[in-house]
C-alpha cells in the first residue's frame, strides 16, 4: 500500500481467513476502492466475496460461463457459439445461449438424434443467471440457535461462533 497502487490482483484473499476477519478485509477493500480509487482483480470460490464485487465473472473448464453484477453486457464474453461436450458429458454453453435459454438449471430430452438435441426445461429447476447475489448477516446462530437482534454483531454472545452472512 506504500506505493498507492491503483490495481491491486488477489488471489483467494480470504481463503485462510476467519468469517470476520475476511469481512474486515472486505470492507478494507471497499475503502481503499471508494476513497483512493483502487481497483481490484479478486480470485475466489466464495459466494460471500463475490457479491461483494461490483462484478463477477463464473469460470467453468477454463471458459466464462455467467457473469454477475452491474452494468452487464452478455456479448462481451460472446466470442463463439460452440457448445463443449467433455469426457463425462459436461456441455458449456457460451455465456449468450446460456442467458437466451433462461439459464443453468435442469433439462429433460423429449427427443434426440444423432447430432440434435432438443432441450426442455424443468421449470421447477430455473435458476436467475445475470443478478447480483445479495449476502447479509445471519438473523440466527447456526450453533446454538440464538437470535440476533438488528445490530452488526460478529460473534455470538452465547456460544462464541462466527455469525455467518447469508444469502439475501
Amino acid at each position: 500500500m506504500i506505493t498507492k497502487p491503483k490495481l491491486i490482483l488477489a488471489d483467494e484473499p480470504t481463503g485462510a481467513l476467519d468469517p470476520i476477519t475476511s469481512r474486515e478485509v472486505l470492507a478494507l477493500f471497499d475503502q481503499l476502492h471508494k476513497e483512493d480509487k483502487v481497483a481490484f482483480l479478486l480470485v475466489t470460490h466464495s459466494r460471500e466475496v463475490a457479491a461483494f464485487c461490483e462484478r463477477s465473472l463464473e469460470l467453468r473448464e477454463g471458459r466464462f460461463v455467467a457473469q454477475h453484477g452491474i452494468d452487464l453486457d452478455i456479448g462481451d464474453l460472446s466470442d463463439s457459439r460452440e457448445l463443449i461436450v467433455d469426457d463425462s458429458g459436461t456441455v458449456t454453453l457460451p455465456p449468450d445461449v446460456l442467458l437466451k435459454i433462461g439459464g443453468p438449471g435442469r433439462f429433460e430430452l423429449p427427443e434426440m438424434k444423432r447430432d440434435t438435441l432438443h432441450l426442455e426445461r424443468v421449470e421447477e429447476e430455473k435458476i436467475s443467471v445475470g443478478e447480483s447475489v445479495k449476502m447479509e448477516l445471519s438473523d440466527t446462530c447456526p450453533a446454538c440457535f440464538h437470535k440476533y437482534e438488528d445490530g452488526e454483531e460478529q460473534i455470538c454472545p452465547d456460544c462464541g461462533s462466527s455469525r455467518p452472512m447469508v444469502q439475501a
